[in-house]
């Protein structure tokens, strides 16, 4: 117990307390910007079991966010990286890896696992998928996002005790550990009822994050974590805490109960239709996806057409091969504008070209690049 003795010294925490921790399995959607520290805070302060869901592989541009990893890690698996970091902090924490991307075929077997579900993807069908997936087991989560210097927390599909504002009351509420899991409470949809449209709104990638924001939101997605494990304080159960790291501002604003929910049985969520390929089966269209050395077979050949369908004006510019700009943004006005074509189509990140590969697959044979362009120039500049 002396690893953690300044945590037994708090008011309403005690042996019991820790013991609860102890006992909880708390699993993390993402090992990246929010997922790191997370995952280093939780299993500092003794969580049992966590469980790690990432398909990722660590990259470059991910170093000065994702303070798990080192330039050494670049290029590997990004669940079984932070698990061996963690093993390090922490030994007596179990590290569960799923190295795999979640989706409506494995996510009510896995999450179910699970007393408590800590979000901390960074794309829309994930949010959503994750979300549903909490409502049908009843699984508290604790959702967070961020986008350049701001960011958001709340908790979802929870009803506790209300504690008071003074944070002192909920051991007195609850046996520490006792019931981590109350079904209801507030829901993702009753904030974002509807998923934005592909490209509205954009990725970390195209918009950028500040590092120590993606931290401090992180942390705090720890902390409500350890709120609702233990029973100490009053959790973010139907609050939405904004963080604005330009002017150091915190803004809490409530969040109302709407009609509007998802699949309402593990039918209908085995077939509800996420973005961003979250579904169980994916690339149901012509479209093939091809990985960074199949792209540059292909676009070594004079028959294929290489298509950027990011905005005009998008950085980084592409210098390095020849390849024709129509942005997605117009590309939905007018499908049609390639016919019986062999073309290879990117993007930034890899989302968007992901609709411009479906709209182009009605009348020519596509291929599109994962991950993106900018995960194409990390991989030439790792491999030189």
């Amino acid at each position: 117990m002396s690893r953690y003795q300044r945590q037994l010294l708090l008011p309403g925490w005690g042996p019991d307390t820790q013991a609860a921790v102890g006992r909880a399995r708390v699993v993390v959607i993402g090992a990246g910007g929010l997922g790191c520290p997370a995952l280093q805070y939780l299993a500092a302060a003794g969580v049992g079991t966590l469980g790690i869901v990432d398909d990722d592989r660590v990259a470059m541009t991910d170093l000065h966010r994702q303070i798990l990893y080192t330039e050494a890690d670049v290029g590997a698996p990004k669940a079984l990286t932070a698990a061996a970091a963690l093993h390090r902090l922490n030994p007596e924490v179990r590290i569960d890896t799923h190295a795999v991307r979640l989706t409506t075929a494995n996510a009510l077997e896995m999450l179910q696992r699970y007393d408590l579900v800590l979000d901390a993807s960074d794309n829309f069908g994930t949010r959503y998928l994750v979300n549903d997936a909490c409502a049908l087991l009843g699984r508290p989560l604790v959702y967070g996002s961020v986008s350049r210097f701001e960011g958001q927390v709340a908790v979802f599909h929870w009803s506790g005790p209300k504690n008071g504002p003074d944070g002192q009351n909920g051991s007195a509420a609850r046996t520490p550990g006792a019931q981590i899991t109350r079904p209801g409470g507030a829901d993702y949809r009753d904030l974002f009822p509807h998923p934005p449209a592909p490209g509205e709104v954009p990725s970390c990638e195209e918009a950028g994050v500040l590092g120590v924001v993606a931290g401090i939101i992180g942390n705090l997605q720890a902390l409500e974590a350890i709120k609702l494990i233990t029973g100490l304080g009053r959790p973010l159960d139907g609050r939405l805490l904004t963080y604005r790291a330009l002017d150091q501002a915190f803004y809490e604003v409530g969040i109302t109960k709407t009609e509007e929910r998802g699949p309402q049985t593990r039918e209908a969520f085995e077939t509800w239709p996420y973005p961003d390929g979250c579904g169980a089966i994916k690339n149901a269209t012509t479209y093939t996806t091809v990985d960074n050395a199949t792209f540059d077979a292909l676009r070594a050949s004079a028959d294929v057409l290489v298509l950027d369908v990011r905005e005009w004006g998008e950085q980084p510019p592409v210098h390095t091969f020849p390849h024709e700009q129509y942005p997605l943004s117009q590309l939905r006005n007018s499908p049609g504008i390639y016919t019986g074509r062999t073309i290879v189509v990117f993007c930034q990140s890899g989302l968007r070209s992901r609709e411009a590969a479906t709209l182009l697959a009605k009348e020519n044979t596509v291929f599109q690049l994962e991950g993106g362009i900018l995960g194409w120039m990390n991989h030439q500049n790792t491999t030189r």
